[in-house]
């Protein structure tokens, strides 16, 4: 049971985390916000209702954000009124308000969504566990009543977190890179390579804990000229130690789990421009995406008939859009001959599959093509 100074030190840490947690997504809120309507960050504040309504990303960004805000509230009265309960109440909401987080980031566009999205969502819940216990035990163990049954507690707790983290971890990062070309040959691959590196010093340090510290906590000690045993203090400090290493390096884990989120997917990286053809009753359409890669790329729109020959257009209009993206139109259509014109500096913000509509009008008839195109 925490003593009085123990629980003001974990409700500091609850509170304070609830925070930081609520000023970074609503942070990311605008940041996503200012992204999909290419406005500044204080040009986005007034667009977050109305974009939130048609981008899935912000619209679950907002969501987190408020749940976070209140569970800051909650937290700060429970902790100024020393409510045990309300303070493990909060930190529950704050850990169940990160498992939004795969709706919204890359799980939700793998394939199969299905397993992508639930394993991502465990992985977060493990690790938020582990490296929880670890810091609440740095901040609170001295202060506790019983610091040595604590250290046995996190250290079964952060044994089975550990297993959970390397299974949903391995098959998240499968999901994300999709072969082994992609951890070698892409962004996203080397910082998975990173956290797996991360993963397994931790998995080290916790085993030096367990294997060699934890059984000499409460042991006595004798040495000559001791008229009684003492309890083996050092044992327990050194292994306090260790545990203020674990979380400098989940910290840095963490670090780069921050740098993998806004990479784009190895398994999209690796893919070739795109190129595919539509037809419609006697037209058909060919249209190129190079690179196909987030930020600018050019795109390319040929005409033909059903024998193959070129088809003067005399107009040519090209609308993209994505899921939780409204639809815009695309400026700059370039024609570079009768049947093929260009659109150069096309912006697709974010990774993803891109719905690309192409309507285009000639002499004797008017048609529209839809392309679903694959942006890494």
């Amino acid at each position: 049971r925490p003593t009085g100074v123990a629980l003001g030190r974990l409700g500091s840490l609850v509170v304070g985390g609830a925070a930081a947690s609520a000023l970074g997504t609503t942070a990311a809120v605008l940041a996503q916000t200012a992204t999909t309507t290419g406005r500044s960050l204080g040009g986005a504040l007034s667009l977050v209702s109305e974009v939130a309504g048609d981008s899935r990303p912000v619209a679950v960004a907002l969501l987190r954000a408020a749940v976070l805000v209140g569970a800051t509230l909650v937290g700060g009265a429970g902790r100024a009124r020393r409510l045990p309960g309300v303070l493990v109440g909060t930190g529950v909401v704050v850990a169940a308000a990160g498992l939004l987080a795969p709706v919204a980031g890359h799980p939700w566009t793998a394939d199969p969504r299905a397993l992508a999205v639930p394993a991502d969502a465990l992985h977060l819940l493990a690790a938020s566990v582990w490296l929880g216990l670890l810091v609440a035990l740095v901040v609170a163990g001295p202060a506790l009543a019983d610091p040595d049954r604590a250290v046995r507690l996190v250290s079964n707790s952060a044994l089975i977190a550990a297993g959970v983290v390397a299974v949903t971890g391995t098959a998240s990062a499968w999901l994300l890179l999709g072969s082994i070309d992609a951890v070698t040959e892409t962004a996203s691959g080397q910082l998975v390579v990173l956290k797996a590196i991360g993963f397994a010093l931790l998995v080290a340090l916790g085993w030096i804990n367990r294997a060699r510290l934890v059984p000499l906590l409460g042991r006595v000690v004798t040495s000559p000229g001791d008229e009684a045993p003492r309890p083996a203090h050092g044992a327990r400090r050194r292994l306090l130690q260790l545990v203020r290493v674990e979380v400098v390096v989940g910290a840095l884990v963490l670090a780069v789990t921050a740098g993998l989120v806004n990479q784009p997917p190895g398994r999209d990286t690796l893919a070739q421009p795109y190129a595919d053809v539509r037809t419609k009753g006697d037209l058909s359409m060919r249209l190129e995406v190079e690179p196909a890669q987030a930020g600018d790329n050019t795109l390319h729109v040929y005409l033909t008939d059903a024998a193959g020959q070129p088809v003067r257009f005399d107009a040519l209009e090209v609308k993209v859009s994505r899921d939780g993206i409204p639809e815009r139109t695309l400026d700059g259509v370039t024609p570079i001959s009768p049947d093929h014109a260009s659109v150069y500096g096309a912006s697709f913000p974010t990774p993803g599959t891109w719905t690309v509509r192409v309507t285009t009008v000639t002499l004797s008839t008017s048609a529209q093509f839809s392309f679903e195109v694959p942006i890494r």
